[in-house]
């Protein structure tokens, strides 16, 4: 018999503590719904999907399935998945297997929701899940559900930081250059620096921090995603190798991530082709931890 999936459009009772015991592998999820609590962090058509349910008491160590889906996310990323087999260590076959089970009885309530859905999918017939570990990949795959990676193949590292362990030597700007948070202007300029899909209506919402001329001009800045990574980090040519992008980054992780929760962990995806990306985590003191991708879930 499949594992029931109950569905929520609000965060259930529990789940949040339950993820926090199992940080840090639970931190894009868990970060996602932290975020519904930020004005405008939800749509109607979003979804928690869950099982077993969170609130029945069971033990920290019995496995479970969570995720984040909200099909109105147009090209942006639609859902997110967290199983206790991506923190499981030596898994025997019959944890395997019961984990693998809740997977798929979470995609197929997703894939429910796919079909049920009213407006356009931004992707025909697929739902887009976002940062999803490699040991749920596998377990998708395996168990024959339809999934495509939506990055070639190369997949994303998770970058992971501590708090405590950011650096935190002050940068010296130049005359009249200054810290600023991001206005909606800033964004829509971050937007057209990038090639990934953003919307501006998202990009206002997200925890942002530029370096600005004198004249308001922003030269440099990141932002935190909808899941609390790191985003859209970005200097201006000209304004490159002074260290803005390490300085912007410490200050932003240091200060945004407060405004999701007090566990000091921050996170990154960084492809493994992004060398430069991946210079600015190593002064940051972050760790690779596991690999992940971006993958279509066929409907």
């Amino acid at each position: 018999m499949a594992p029931t999936v109950l569905s929520s459009p609000q965060v259930p009772e529990g789940l949040l503590d339950l993820l926090n015991a199992h940080l840090p592998y639970s931190l894009p999820l868990l970060r996602r719904l932290q975020f519904t609590r930020f004005k405008g962090g939800s749509s109607p058509a979003s979804r928690i999907l869950y099982t077993p349910p969170p609130d029945t008491g069971l033990p920290q160590n019995a496995h479970f399935a969570a995720a984040y889906v909200d099909l109105a996310a147009g090209l942006e990323t639609q859902m997110w998945i967290y199983s206790t087999l991506e923190d499981s260590k030596d898994v025997t076959a019959e944890d395997w297997e019961i984990c693998a089970e809740q997977i798929v009885a979470v995609a197929e309530e997703a894939k429910k929701l796919g079909r049920a859905f009213e407006g356009e999918l931004a992707y025909p017939g697929a739902i887009l899940i976002g940062t999803l570990h490699a040991a749920v990949v596998k377990a998708l795959d395996t168990k024959g559900a339809r999934i495509k990676s939506n990055s070639e193949n190369l997949g994303y590292h998770k970058w992971l930081f501590r708090a405590e362990e950011l650096p935190t030597a002050e940068l010296h700007l130049e005359d009249g250059m200054h810290w600023a948070p991001t206005t909606p202007e800033d964004c829509g300029i971050a937007i057209s620096r990038t090639y990934l899909p953003r919307q501006l209506h998202t990009f206002i919402l997200l925890p942002g921090l530029t370096i600005k001329l004198r004249d308001g001009t922003p030269v440099a800045w990141a932002f935190l995603g909808v899941d609390g990574s790191l985003s859209s980090l970005h200097c201006e040519e000209g304004y490159r190798g002074k260290g803005f992008a390490k300085a912007l980054a410490a200050k932003l992780f240091r200060e945004g991530t407060e405004e999701y929760g007090h566990d000091g962990w921050c996170h990154a995806d960084v492809s493994p082709d992004n060398l430069s990306s991946a210079a600015v985590c190593k002064s940051l003191n972050g760790k690779v931890w596991w690999h992940g991708d971006w993958v279509q879930l066929l409907l």
